[in-house]
């Protein structure tokens, strides 16, 4: 986790930086989320390593757009749908994860889409403004998901216990299902209301 490290080139035999931003992205990550704020404990590795993943995730918004960010963003998703489970013998949660998955795909890919999640949960200031506010109450301490989640509430001012409780402390991710539909022709175009049910875990 040095960013700076100079192996990098001949540790990616075959590929150019560049055809590697998303790791780059996510090494410098690691300067905040794994150097200057690390986990407590081995079993909490995805406070370092979900936010570092993420980065690669932002880094692509910044350097190509919204279209490319959510192109990524949709693809960790499936790929922790289809394989999560099996590469990591079932879903687990992501704190505390088990020895055995502490480098597992949840640690990093769903800890990223857990990141993805609340950003979309607290909307794009709240989340900076939660995260920074995290870093810095943080900075140079072992943290829990606990004193991350409380560093946030802080932050923001939201309550992120059900959050949390749904995406970090359970196994599984949350489902939703159309419960009902209604359609009604207004003018040229169509007015559409949807009911969604939630189904906290699906594990």
């Amino acid at each position: 986790e040095i960013a700076q490290n100079i192996a990098y080139p001949d540790f990616m035999p075959g590929q150019s930086l560049f055809n590697n931003r998303g790791l780059l992205a996510h090494e410098l990550g690691h300067q905040w989320w794994g150097i200057r704020v690390s986990p407590y404990t081995h079993n909490e590795m995805w406070l370092k390593e979900g936010p570092a993943e993420y980065s690669g995730h932002l880094a692509e918004e910044w350097l190509y757009g919204r279209d490319a960010f959510v192109d990524v963003v949709k693809d960790n998703h499936l790929d922790i749908l289809r394989t999560a489970h099996i590469v990591d013998d079932g879903f687990q949660v992501l704190s505390p994860i088990p020895d055995e998955h502490c480098y597992g795909t949840h640690t990093y890919y769903k800890g990223a889409s857990v990141m993805h999640n609340l950003r979309g949960y607290l909307g794009d200031t709240l989340f900076r403004q939660g995260m920074t506010h995290a870093h810095t109450a943080l900075y140079d301490t072992a943290m829990t998901a606990q004193d991350f989640r409380d560093a946030l509430e802080a932050g923001t001012g939201y309550d992120l216990d059900a959050f949390f409780d749904a995406w970090v402390f359970q196994p599984g991710y949350s489902v939703f299902v159309v419960q009902d539909v209604s359609v009604t022709p207004n003018g040229g175009q169509w007015d559409v209301e949807l009911t969604l049910r939630q189904r906290l875990r699906e594990a």
